[in-house]
């Protein structure tokens, strides 16, 4: 799930994501976040686990996450990056 901004995005040949999953190993940490029905993707954000992608890693858009699913994405955010 890509989480660097759109400034960043569009001036750098990468961007910053965080892992998506489907393994709920972990999903008690706070910066774990369960993707829910409403989203285009099953499993989990891993707001603690955040990787650099150049644009020739990327195929294609999978579609956003709800509203609901961001906000969890960016509380866990700031848990992972007080």
């Amino acid at each position: 799930m890509v989480v660097s901004n759109n400034v960043r995005n569009r001036n750098l040949d990468s961007i910053i994501a965080a892992r998506v999953t489907t393994t709920g190993k972990n999903v008690h940490l706070d910066t774990v976040v369960s993707l829910s029905a409403a989203d285009p993707l099953v499993g989990f954000v891993l707001c603690d686990d955040l990787v650099p992608l150049y644009r020739e890693e990327l195929s294609h858009l999978m579609g956003a996450l709800s509203p609901d699913t961001m906000r969890r994405v960016s509380a866990g955010l700031r848990v992972a990056l007080p």
